[in-house]
């Protein structure tokens, strides 16, 4: 069983290694490495690794409006960004933790 979620904004996660399942609503996906997806947070939502092994992935929330949003990795908040500097923050974190 995933446990559902629901907050404010959207949600966008990327799979960097192994499997991650999603549920969205009554709606399921297995996402591999590369794979990402974008979603409302208000609707209710959960991932687990599948098949075995861990599963590393970026989790950026959107604020909902409040004009900032957060990247995760590992669970944990790697840092708050402003919206407008979001994805360059999250090329920025790939690039250095990756390349």
């Amino acid at each position: 069983d995933i446990e559902l979620t629901a907050h404010d904004g959207q949600g966008l996660d990327i799979v960097i290694s192994g499997k991650l399942k999603i549920q969205i609503g009554n709606h399921t996906e297995v996402l591999s490495a590369g794979d990402s997806i974008y979603y409302d947070s208000s609707e209710p939502h959960g991932m687990i690794a599948v098949d075995g092994e861990d599963a590393e992935f970026y989790a950026i929330v959107l604020a909902g409006g409040k004009g900032e949003g957060l990247i995760f990795r590992k669970g944990e908040i790697l840092r708050k960004v402003p919206e407008d500097r979001l994805i360059d923050e999250l090329i920025a974190e790939i690039k250095k933790t990756y390349c």
